[in-house]
């Protein structure tokens, strides 16, 4: 009797308990999504600085906005997180920034401006006109598709052995967010939050290990080029020919 789970008092500790575990929980994902978005910083500005960005894929930064777009979306209007919501919108702004470098330095100025106006379009249609229902669905989806995209990289990387080109800060960075939301979407019991963030921690941990388990190839001649292809770290070849 002493663990009866139909006795209230056990039932309301185990509420504050999750509820306590979640605050933590939330500023851990907060603090690691902050610093794993800071990380883009860097790439954008050297790409201002030496006129040359062609390394800044649009595709990537686009889907970070999307994905970051609906989640921040969800944790306002159906979780009522304020926080978690501005750390996701946070990272809307810091993708746009590397767009916006690249659009720069190809003189597309008219496209830094379109792509304001085209996320706060989205960001008012998602609000207004798509069923709560769809929100967490399309998040997760968005989600499930950047986290298996290093797949293919992580499997040519066992092929090629080179594996020198891994940075610990931001696959150290993706595997802590994604810890942390993950444990919290399987304490809220919601598969649209710990089904994509357990997919992507399961893809951090093997991203981690492989320095650990390949020798890297002498053979191959490779840069550090790490700090502009966060969202994608091994689709990318990082090999000087």
């Amino acid at each position: 009797r002493l663990f009866n789970f139909k006795d209230i008092r056990v039932l309301e500790f185990l509420s504050m308990l999750n509820q306590d575990l979640v605050e933590i929980l939330s500023w851990g994902f907060i603090v690691s999504y902050i610093f794993f978005s800071l990380l883009s910083l860097p790439g954008a500005w050297d790409a201002i600085k030496t006129k040359n960005a062609d390394r800044i894929q649009a595709l990537i930064f686009i889907a970070a906005i999307a994905t970051s777009l609906f989640w921040g979306i969800f944790w306002i209007k159906i979780e009522h997180n304020v926080f978690i919501s501005c750390t996701n919108i946070f990272s809307v702004f810091t993708a746009l920034f590397s767009l916006w470098a690249k659009f720069f330095v190809e003189r597309k100025i008219y496209l830094m401006f379109v792509s304001i106006f085209m996320v706060i379009g989205c960001g008012l249609m998602i609000w207004f006109y798509l069923p709560e229902s769809l929100i967490g669905y399309f998040a997760a989806g968005i989600t499930t598709c950047l986290s298996i995209s290093p797949i293919m990289g992580i499997i040519e990387s066992i092929k090629s052995k080179n594996v020198e080109s891994v940075d610990l800060k931001i696959i150290g960075a993706m595997l802590a967010f994604n810890v942390c939301m993950g444990l919290i979407g399987i304490i809220k019991a919601n598969p649209q939050i710990w089904g994509p963030n357990g997919l992507g921690v399961f893809v951090a941990f093997v991203q981690l290990v492989l320095p650990l388990i390949i020798a890297p190839d002498p053979a191959h001649k490779r840069v550090d080029q790490q700090s502009e292809n966060f969202f994608f770290p091994y689709l990318f070849k990082n090999i000087q020919e």
